[in-house]
């Protein structure tokens, strides 16, 4: 049985983070990923690099150890590349996940990247 194969449904449940992180994370979210250098769409999802900065993983992790509660039909993937090599944090699911990810993530994304990836985002609610 695959991991993808279930009745379950897939919506993120925003309660699951709690309430006096949701704006601090949500900041951290805008500030990381409007720092990726590079946006590549895989066949169920998407793939971001990032410099390796200071913090960058740490960040990350924090922001996946949330999101996998948020949205548990996620599979998140973080990469470190050997050597100081760029970060790259995958976010991929079932056929009908990559949508939603895509209208969660490109808007937080810069303009460019989506640009060059070939895609197209627009604003997010409420910005």
């Amino acid at each position: 049985m695959s991991l993808e194969s279930t009745e379950r449904p897939i919506a993120c449940d925003l309660t699951q983070i709690p309430a006096e992180l949701r704006a601090r994370l949500g900041a951290d979210l805008q500030r990381i990923f409007g720092r990726a250098t590079a946006l590549r769409p895989l066949p169920d999802g998407f793939a971001l690099e990032f410099s390796n900065e200071h913090g960058t993983v740490a960040t990350l992790g924090e922001i996946i150890e949330y999101d996998r509660r948020c949205c548990p039909f996620i599979r998140h993937t973080l990469v470190h590349e050997p050597w100081d090599g760029p970060i790259r944090l995958e976010l991929t699911g079932a056929p009908d996940v990559r949508e939603l990810i895509a209208a969660e993530l490109l808007p937080f994304l810069p303009p460019e990247l989506v640009r060059a990836a070939g895609m197209h985002s627009s604003p997010r609610a409420g910005t």
